[in-house]
């Protein structure tokens, strides 16, 4: 046997004693060394934030466009669209009514905006859609039925609404609250389009 496996096997046996020394006269065998902590697992939005139940507000750009139909007289055409890019403030909400799947749900939304400026509309929402909640922001998807009603007089445009939403959970600051940033686009009559990006917040119940 190689002169170190001795030495290894003799330094074995005397800590073996001197444990089974120190048990003989009362005092206790050195504690073992605390296991490891479980690994963290990665954090869900789920854990924070209520995904089938929440509200929101938010504020940002509207920007309003109105295409206009060329006309044309004598080899001359006037035509194209005018568009401006106003202030607004938005406020809305969503339910869950099934659970697609884990993690998914399916919503009912609605929501209502104002657009100040030189445009001011007033767009009510209500859609369906769909939040997802296994990432650490809860994603938000939506298609709905847009009236937009011009403040200032006019005609009613109605049409529809793409919604796209994120909520980014602030539990470090206060239960159920997130930050909140959304993106919608909304094809309607009179040759109007309305698309907005805003943020703000969101609070789920």
């Amino acid at each position: 046997m190689h002169r170190s496996h001795l030495l290894a096997l003799s330094s074995a046996l005397a800590l073996v004693a001197a444990s089974s020394a120190a048990r003989a006269d009362g005092t206790p065998a050195p504690a073992a060394p605390p296991a490891a902590p479980p690994a963290a697992s990665p954090a869900s939005a789920a854990s924070s934030f209520n995904a089938s139940k929440f509200v929101w507000a938010g504020l940002g750009l509207y920007n309003i466009s109105v295409s206009i139909p060329s006309v044309c007289e004598d080899g001359f055409c006037v035509g194209g669209s005018v568009s401006s890019t106003n202030f607004g403030i938005t406020g809305g909400g969503a339910y869950g009514f099934v659970q697609l799947a884990p993690g998914l749900m399916l919503n009912g939304w609605g929501d209502i905006a104002i657009a100040l400026g030189s445009d001011t509309y007033l767009p009510i929402n209500v859609g369906a859609g769909v939040t997802y909640d296994k990432l650490p922001v809860v994603l938000f998807g939506g298609l709905g039925f847009e009236l937009a009603v011009p403040t200032g007089g006019g005609s009613t445009s109605e049409g529809v609404d793409i919604k796209v939403m994120g909520l980014y959970p602030l539990a470090q600051v206060m239960a159920h609250l997130a930050a909140q940033a959304q993106f919608n686009i909304a094809f309607l009559s009179n040759s109007l389009t309305i698309w907005t990006l805003t943020v703000g917040a969101g609070y789920s119940f």
